[in-house]
């Protein structure tokens, strides 16, 4: 890595511990402005409950040291860590991560003293990723163009779609940027001291359109036009997503000059490192292939903890932190009423998680890094059925050269058809390490169809394809039972309403909901370690005293979204109190859970 990552070293100290370097970004501005706003509707000092500018130390109630926590795989199920086997050496869950300010506590952990000691050294594993190739193909309306040939003209014939003459001339990419660049640029331009939320105003009075609502009736687009642009930029049906979302993912992706890193072996390096860790150092508290069934409250009067239903054992817990995905979740037995009040439920049925479909393939050789393809990392994008091929960032040259290729990478609707073809055969999932395979005839299927697409799209003889196949590896993350979709996505203004929900604790204060979707940065890996970040400190608030907060802040210190702005604290009347005689400065999480318990306030 040539020192691009600095690396914690020496005997693990956790007084020497430093916490993530974070900046505020467009995600957390969103995730704060969400919260503020909500706040502001219920706590007014001129109308309503009147806040004190210290947080009542009667608001802790420490009862022990160290609560138990029961801490979940991100997948929140059974078959978590399983290894898969040792022919299947396809990585199903490969990710590129940008590096950018709303990645940092990400970056952070890659980095941290007990994921690079011992034998875990996951910051040596970062390798950069290529996110595009110039020799990398464009194939739209049977026109095949390498990337490097591109020109804003109509080279894909969709002038006979419907797409006017003039934005044909415009480009996709101009139309798109014209469409959502005022608004990525306004959100920035927030981030800039002393701050705004203008831009985030700007955007959110649009959040009841969706991307495709919002360039018919705001931007007057005809809807060929508005379908050649999703063709061009991403997969059918995206456009469904909200408006806000839209912009979002424009901010994500970042400029042409953001560095991509990814992992050298797979994303899974890092969920293996954390429990090689876990398992040395707090051996037995992880309980690997134990299938949750159903939560219930404990306590007559007021809720005490929550008993985890598992199996015919289960298990009682002062606090329970939940990351299983929410449709899974919502399969549980869950229907005592003091886990959730309507409002929650609500959240919770209506999130939608979406389908997403990765088809690896081990060939004998590298066919399309030889002469003639010269294809180095990056993506070529079709309209055929495997919509993204995925070309391998690295393994190019040397002993081990990689010849496994992300043949087909799809997601919303592509993914939904696709799926088909991922039918799961259960019978295989101990041959598997806990995972499944597709039943044969589907796998014979989609086999062929990938094949014929792949040598489409390249311009190579299928029989060639054919010759140099080995074995085939589909996923679709709609068809797992533990995931039932790949990652959260929202419609028109729904991100909000789940956010405001399910962003405090439930059960009496002692059910945590996180994972991925419950944060700003969702669909993204850090956005679940943000959920589990303010999980962590709903229990400290909790159950601790003042002086483990402050340790905990000071080792792995404050998401920028729960920090209140300067604006809100002077329109609710408050300074930046203290909290007992700890000095501990309030914030929005804070607030966030006192505004949903009147009685504590003002004691």
């Amino acid at each position: 890595m040539s020192g691009r990552f600095s690396v914690e070293v020496g005997p693990f100290d956790s007084t020497r511990i430093t916490p993530p370097d974070l900046v505020t970004d467009a995600y957390g501005n969103h995730g704060k402005n969400l919260i503020e706003e909500h706040l502001a509707t219920k706590l007014d000092p001129a109308t309503r409950i009147p806040i004190p500018p210290t947080i009542p130390t009667t608001f802790l109630q420490p009862k022990k040291d160290n609560p138990d926590i029961l801490k979940k795989h991100p997948t929140g199920l059974e078959g978590a860590f399983s290894p898969m086997n040792s022919l299947k050496k396809v990585t199903i869950i490969t990710m590129r991560f940008p590096d950018e300010p709303a990645m940092r506590r990400l970056f952070h952990l890659f980095t941290s003293h007990q994921l690079n000691s011992d034998d875990r050294r996951v910051a040596e594993k970062l390798i950069e990723y290529k996110f595009s190739s110039p020799n990398s193909f464009r194939y739209f309306n049977d026109v095949r163009l390498r990337t490097n040939e591109l020109s804003p003209r109509d080279q894909f014939g969709f002038k006979a779609t419907g797409v006017p003459n003039q934005d044909l001339a415009e480009g996709y990419s101009a139309i798109i940027e014209d469409t959502f660049g005022p608004f990525v640029q306004a959100l920035r331009q927030d981030l800039v001291p002393p701050g705004s939320r203008r831009g985030w105003q700007r955007m959110m009075r649009q959040d009841n359109h969706s991307a495709r609502s919002y360039m018919s009736v705001a931007c007057n687009l005809p809807m060929p036009t508005i379908h050649f642009c999703e063709t061009m930029d991403t997969s059918t049906d995206s456009y469904d997503k909200a408006f806000s979302e839209a912009c979002l993912d424009m901010v994500a992706f970042g400029t042409d000059e953001t560095k991509w890193w990814c992992l050298d072996g797979g994303s899974r390096v890092l969920p293996d490192a954390m429990r090689n860790y876990i398992e040395k150092y707090n051996p037995d508290s992880l309980w690997l292939n134990t299938r949750v069934t159903g939560l219930r409250t404990v306590g007559s009067d007021e809720v005490d903890g929550i008993t985890v239903l598992v199996g015919d054992k289960p298990r009682t817990f002062e606090h329970v932190i939940s990351t299983i995905p929410l449709p899974v979740f919502r399969t549980l037995d869950i229907d005592d009423p003091r886990l959730f009040n309507v409002q929650q439920t609500n959240a919770l049925r209506q999130l939608s998680y979406g389908p997403s479909i990765k088809v690896g393939i081990k060939f004998k050789s590298q066919w399309w890094a030889e002469k003639g393809l010269d294809i180095v990392g990056g993506q070529s994008y079709t309209d055929r059925n495997i919509r993204t091929t995925v070309y391998p960032s690295y393994g190019i040259e040397g002993p081990h050269k990689t010849t496994v290729l992300i043949a087909s990478y799809t997601w919303t609707s592509d993914a939904a058809v696709l799926g088909a073809l991922v039918s799961p055969k259960t019978s295989d999932a101990a041959a598997f390490g806990g995972l499944v395979s597709p039943n044969e005839e589907c796998r014979e299927r989609l086999r062929e169809l990938v094949l014929r697409d792949l040598a489409r799209v390249h311009n190579v003889d299928v029989a060639m394809l054919q010759d140099q196949f080995v074995d085939i590896f589909p996923w679709a993350w709609q068809n797992d039972y533990n995931t039932q979709g790949a990652f959260a996505f929202f419609g028109p203004g729904q991100f909000g309403r789940l956010y405001r929900s399910l962003a405090r604790p439930c059960g009496g204060y002692h059910l945590h909901m996180a994972g991925e979707a419950l944060s700003p940065r969702h669909a993204w890996i850090v956005g679940a370690l943000d959920a589990s970040w303010r999980a962590v400190e709903e229990i400290i608030l909790r159950s601790y005293p003042p002086k483990v907060y402050k340790d905990f802040v000071r080792m792995w210190g404050k998401n920028e979204e729960w920090i209140p702005s300067r604006r809100f604290l002077e329109d609710m009347k408050l300074e930046n109190g203290t909290w007992s005689d700890e000095g501990i400065e309030l914030d929005l999480l804070m607030l966030n859970i006192l505004s949903h318990d009147p009685s504590r306030l003002g004691k």
